[in-house]
């Protein structure tokens, strides 16, 4: 892909035999986020406990050289709010730490966080970002005009300022009882990015 449609996409896996499923399927077949120009796959996990712990789910993963990257912390998270929402804040927050700090991200246009059990075509994100600017200070919300957990859009200069200003928005905002979605939403309008409606960006056939 050329700088201007350029994709980093990562994700985070619970240690669960549904999403190490998930997961091997993906990277065997070169689907969803591993058909980005980059990707990332954090856990609390070391790849070789989840190897050992799923076998049959992570089959095909040791032979492509897999390696998750590890934030420190329990990824178990309670439900609550009006939509009993998973409150996966504080869990989120460990990742984009982490990202902010390896700053690999920077070698590309877009950064794309995608939930594994959404059906996300890169090419056609791609498709949508082709007459978009990374370096505006951008991130997509879907039709509705909402950033929704299932995936979430960032330009190059959006995540930038999001890493300069990501502890004004621990310090700011209340997230203990806030899925990651609703909290990024927030962050995004204190630091002064633009939401820009994307129709084609998320069908929901379940909104958990």
């Amino acid at each position: 892909a050329t700088m201007s449609a350029s994709l980093f996409c990562f994700t985070l896996v619970s240690p669960t035999a549904y999403e190490v499923a998930l997961l091997a399927a993906q990277l065997g077949a070169g689907t969803g986020l591993f058909g980005c120009d980059e990707w990332a796959v954090f856990s609390n996990t070391s790849t070789g406990a989840l190897l050992s712990l799923f076998p049959t789910q992570s089959h095909g993963m040791e032979q492509r050289k897999f390696r998750s990257r590890l934030v420190n912390g329990s990824l178990s998270v309670p439900r609550g709010g009006q939509y009993a929402s998973l409150l996966n804040t504080a869990a989120f927050i460990r990742v984009w730490r982490r990202l902010f700090r390896e700053n690999r991200y920077r070698k590309h246009a877009w950064i794309v966080k995608v939930d594994l059990d959404t059906a996300f075509r890169p090419k056609r994100l791609r498709q949508c970002l082709a007459t978009r600017d990374a370096d505006s200070g951008v991130y997509l919300l879907n039709g509705l005009g909402k950033l929704w957990g299932p995936i979430e859009v960032l330009s190059r200069k959006a995540m930038k300022i999001f890493a300069d200003g990501a502890a004004q928005c621990e310090q700011s905002i209340h997230y203990e009882d806030k899925g990651e979605d609703w909290y990024l939403h927030l962050c995004m309008d204190l630091l002064g990015l633009q939401g820009a409606r994307e129709p084609q960006l998320l069908h929901m056939q379940r909104r958990n």
